[in-house]
């Protein structure tokens, strides 16, 4: 199997944080490293990482100042070991066997990324699916990014 590296940037997230990192350590998928970046939160966050590094080995935290999601997940990649990263909001979870099928996905196509689409749920159950602009398919760089030809 092929390690995939999941980081998960988050900030002042105590309130859905362990659901988030539940729905990851649950996946159907195991070789996992997942990489949480504590982005300065000044709520109960730090203390929920570090108990999730206790329960499982593959949990690896980082605590920084604050410094946004980009610079927390510049954070991430820099310490990820994984053939495939990927990225999971701390306010967000994921199907059990989401990074199974993203794996096979990659591995049937040999595609260099796979994107998929979510579902925003909101308070009073309502929820929203979300697409990509593009559409289901399997696609070269030069046809997603036609201006960075020959790059």
């Amino acid at each position: 199997m092929k390690l995939v590296s999941i980081i998960i940037p988050v900030y002042n997230g105590e309130k859905y944080l362990q659901k988030s990192i539940d729905s990851i350590i649950t996946q159907t998928y195991k070789d996992l490293e997942i990489i949480i970046v504590d982005d300065g939160s000044t709520d109960r966050t730090a203390v929920i990482c570090e108990q999730y590094k206790k329960i499982d080995g593959r949990v690896k935290v980082i605590h920084k100042e604050n410094g946004g999601i980009i610079s927390a997940k510049k954070a991430g990649l820099k310490l990820a070991h994984g053939e495939y990263v990927t990225f999971v909001d701390g306010d967000d979870w994921i199907e059990k066997n989401m990074i199974e099928e993203m794996v096979n996905i990659q591995e049937k196509t040999g595609s260099d990324i796979v994107i998929t689409g979510c579902v925003m749920e909101f308070d009073n159950n309502d929820h929203l699916i979300v697409r990509s602009d593009i559409n289901p398919g399997y696609y070269e760089k030069d046809d997603l990014f036609p201006s960075q030809r020959g790059i």
